[in-house]
C-alpha cells in the first residue's frame, strides 16, 4: 500500500507538470489553426479613446484599399515566407521594413504606421512572420530563427526597392 502512495505522490505531480507544459506549449508556440486577430475589430473593452479607435479603423480601411505587391523569400530552413510591398507615390525617401507582433498581422499591428510612412514618401515592406498568416511554418520561434529571416528581407528590399 505504501508503494502505491509513494508512486502516486511522484507520478501525479509529474503528470500535472507534463500536461501544464503541453498546453502552455500549444498556446504559445504552435501555429494557430485560425487567426482571429486579423479580422477582429477594435473596441469592446479597448482602453483607447473613441478618436483612437476611429483612427485605427480608418488606417485599416486605407491599407485594405491599397494595391500591395506580393513578395516572398525562402528561409534557411526551407520555409516560404510571405510579405507585401507598398510602393511610394513618386520619388521615395527610402524603404521601411515593418514586422508585426506575436500572433498578429501587419494589418492589425501596423496599419497606422503604414499609412503615415506611405504619406511621408517611403516604400514599405510589410513582412508576415513564419507561422503567421500566409507564411509557412509550424512553430513560432520568438526571434531565434526569425533573426536569420531579417537579412533575407533586407536583401529583397535592396534588390526590388
Amino acid at each position: 500500500m505504501a508503494f502505491w502512495i509513494v508512486c502516486g505522490c511522484i507520478l501525479l505531480p509529474f503528470l500535472l507538470f507534463f500536461l501544464l507544459g503541453y498546453f502552455a506549449f500549444r498556446a504559445t508556440l504552435r501555429r494557430r489553426a485560425r487567426y482571429p486577430a486579423d479580422r477582429r475589430e477594435f473596441g469592446g473593452g479597448s482602453p483607447l479613446p473613441q478618436k483612437g479607435l476611429e483612427t485605427l479603423k480608418a488606417s485599416r480601411d486605407w491599407l485594405d484599399s491599397q494595391t500591395l505587391e506580393a513578395a516572398s523569400v525562402r528561409s534557411c530552413d526551407g520555409l516560404t515566407l510571405k510579405g507585401s510591398i507598398l510602393h511610394a507615390e513618386g520619388e521615395a525617401k527610402g524603404v521601411v521594413i515593418l514586422f508585426h507582433g506575436y500572433h498578429s498581422s501587419c494589418r492589425r499591428d501596423l496599419s497606422v504606421q503604414s499609412m503615415l510612412l506611405h504619406r511621408a514618401g517611403y516604400h514599405l515592406l510589410l513582412v508576415t512572420h513564419r507561422s503567421h498568416g500566409d507564411s509557412e511554418g509550424k512553430y513560432i520561434c520568438f526571434g531565434v530563427k526569425e533573426r536569420g529571416d531579417v537579412p533575407l528581407w533586407c536583401g529583397l528590399a535592396q534588390s526590388r526597392l
